[in-house]
């Protein structure tokens, strides 16, 4: 895609769990390097922050790995037990707990650490954490089992219309002055000339 595009947005992060953050790290520190080096060529390289994830959790946080609903990864007798006890299978994605609602989720922390270790330009970082962080209630209302999808949104316009402006103005700014100024007229600006006369503009 970097040969053929002028502009590359790039993110992954959601599926890495705890226990994957050292490679996790290693990861992200790589695509940032790759799209760094799109500069070089005048193309822009964007890296949008990582979705945040509603899952009903003991501590909160939301993510997936610490789900509380008796999901497909937990070990069967464990999901058996849960089904059977008749309150394990939720029916709607959880709010962030309090010590999670304000706070940067792990996955974003360390892209951030990244940006400022790498020299990466925090304005080419797409932001979207802070404004899902409440939308618990915007996720698909797909199950697999007892487990919802507390990862992906819905479409709503408002929402994405927020999201995706993050992505535009970044290309505004990038590609926008270059070419505006590409297609200006010749000559002194607020003048234009008719029938041998210098006229200005209302």
């Amino acid at each position: 895609a970097s040969r053929t595009s002028d502009a590359v947005i790039a993110n992954i992060g959601v599926w890495y769990g705890e226990a994957q953050r050292h490679a996790y790290r290693a990861d992200v520190g790589h695509v940032l390097a790759r799209l760094q080096a799109l500069g070089a060529a005048g193309k822009l390289g964007l890296y949008r922050e990582s979705v945040v994830q509603h899952f009903p959790t003991a501590s909160g946080s939301g993510l997936y790995e610490e789900r509380t609903d008796g999901g497909p990864a937990r070990p069967a007798r464990a999901r058996l037990s849960l089904i059977g006890a008749g309150s394990a299978c939720p029916k709607q994605c959880a709010r962030l707990g309090e010590r999670f609602a304000e706070t940067v989720d792990w996955r974003n922390r360390v892209l951030h650490e990244l940006v400022a270790a790498h020299g990466f330009a925090p304005e080419h970082v797409v932001p979207v954490a802070e404004l899902l962080r409440p939308m618990a209630a915007l996720h698909k209302n797909t199950k697999w089992g007892c487990t919802l999808d507390c990862t992906h949104y819905c479409f709503h316009p408002q929402v994405w219309s927020a999201l995706l402006d993050g992505v535009y103005r970044r290309l505004v700014n990038h590609f926008g002055a270059d070419r505006r100024s590409s297609q200006m007229p010749r000559g002194r600006p607020g003048l234009t000339k008719r029938h041998g006369k210098r006229l200005t503009r209302p």
